[in-house]
C-alpha cells in the first residue's frame, strides 16, 4: 500500500491536485492534512491574478497564499510547520528572458528558490530539499 511504502521511505513525493481556492477542487486539503508534509513545493502560473475559468476569483498575494498552505498543513501549529521549499513557476506563456526575470523577481520577493522545473536548472530546489 502507499502508506506502507511511504512509511518505509526517507522521502515520499505526493503530487497535489487543484488548489485550495478552486471552487470545484476538493482534493487539496485532504492531501495536505493526510500527508503531514515537511516540505512543500508550491506550483503557480506566471502572470495570472485570477483563476482561469473563474476570473471573479482573484488570487491573494503569493506570500499570503504560501502561509495559508503552511498553516493548513500544520493545522494552525498543531503539527510541525512544513517549510515552503520552493515555487515551481509555470512560465510556458513567457519567452526565456522574461521567464528567468519573472522567477528572479519572485525569488527575491519570497526568499526561496523559484524556478520553472520544466525548463530551468532544478538544482536550487533539490539543494533546498536536501538541507
Amino acid at each position: 500500500s502507499f502508506v506502507g511504502s511511504a512509511k518505509d521511505s526517507d522521502v515520499a513525493i505526493i503530487e497535489g491536485q487543484g488548489a485550495l481556492l478552486h471552487p470545484v477542487s476538493t482534493a487539496t486539503l485532504p492531501l495536505l492534512r493526510g500527508s503531514c508534509p515537511t516540505d512543500l513545493i508550491f506550483c503557480h502560473k506566471a502572470h495570472i491574478d485570477a483563476l482561469k475559468d473563474y476570473p471573479e476569483i482573484k488570487l491573494p498575494p503569493l506570500k499570503d497564499f504560501l502561509e495559508l498552505y503552511q498553516n493548513l498543513s500544520s493545522v494552525m501549529g498543531t503539527f510541525p510547520m512544513p517549510q515552503i521549499a520552493a515555487v515551481h513557476l509555470n512560465t510556458t506563456v513567457l519567452e526565456d528572458p522574461e521567464a528567468y526575470r519573472c522567477c528572479e523577481q519572485l525569488q527575491n520577493e519570497l526568499g526561496i528558490p523559484v524556478v520553472d522545473l520544466l525548463r530551468m536548472d532544478p538544482s536550487p530546489v533539490i539543494a533546498r530539499l536536501l538541507c
